[in-house]
């Protein structure tokens, strides 16, 4: 199943964020392309459950601002997918919808190349959430994942500093996060309230709950 919009609109398109939603379940696909479209008046240019349809050419011309991937598509993972998606789209920020709580599940679609994610069962408040801190450059700290991650980061460092002599390389030099987000996570990972976190990096208080 797929849906391309008309690009007679050119001026809409380009005035507007654009999103393409993979997802093979089409009612789910529907109310979230009706969601994110009344909330954040975002253009649903692409609503499909083939990745291969990411690649049509008039996608290639306007790209989307963001694309909302579901992680399991049919019963086969999209992860091994994430690297083409972000070589044909470097500057669309995507954002894998996932029942993965895992740190290390989701720590690996991040560096395959997701921006960002969704726990699915999670309030689909949550998920307009998302989508609007990813158009903003940022990554959402989902409630029921980010302690999680955390402590996975947490546990990786604490490995590193016992294992410096094998050279192992550090987690801050991995592109998976940029230099705003390193400072916010050294803050969480000292136990730093959000407002130390800012008044040390001198960064409002936004901010750091942005990234």
């Amino acid at each position: 199943c797929r849906s391309y919009p008309c690009f007679a609109g050119i001026h809409n398109l380009l005035s507007m964020a654009k999103i393409a939603i993979i997802e093979d379940n089409r009612v789910l696909a529907k109310k979230l392309a009706e969601l994110l479209s009344a909330r954040l008046s975002l253009e649903v240019c692409l609503s499909s459950a083939e990745i291969d349809d990411l690649f049509h050419e008039g996608l290639s011309l306007l790209p989307p601002d963001i694309i909302l991937l579901d992680i399991n598509l049919e019963g086969r993972s999209s992860l091994p997918e994430l690297p083409r998606i972000k070589a044909a789209f470097p500057n669309t920020r995507v954002i894998i919808m996932t029942s993965h709580t895992n740190p290390e599940f989701l720590m690996e679609a991040l560096t395959r190349g997701a921006d960002s994610y969704y726990i699915k069962g999670s309030d689909l408040s949550q998920l307009v959430q998302v989508v609007e801190i990813a158009i903003n450059g940022g990554t959402y700290p989902d409630p029921n994942a980010a302690p999680v991650l955390i402590d996975f980061v947490r546990n990786t460092r604490n490995a590193q500093t016992a294992h410096t002599q094998g050279g192992t390389p550090d987690w801050r030099s991995t592109s998976m996060f940029v230099p705003r987000e390193i400072q916010v996570i050294e803050g969480l990972l000292e136990d730093m309230p959000y407002k130390d976190i800012a008044a040390r990096n001198n960064i409002g208080l936004n901010t750091v709950r942005h990234y």
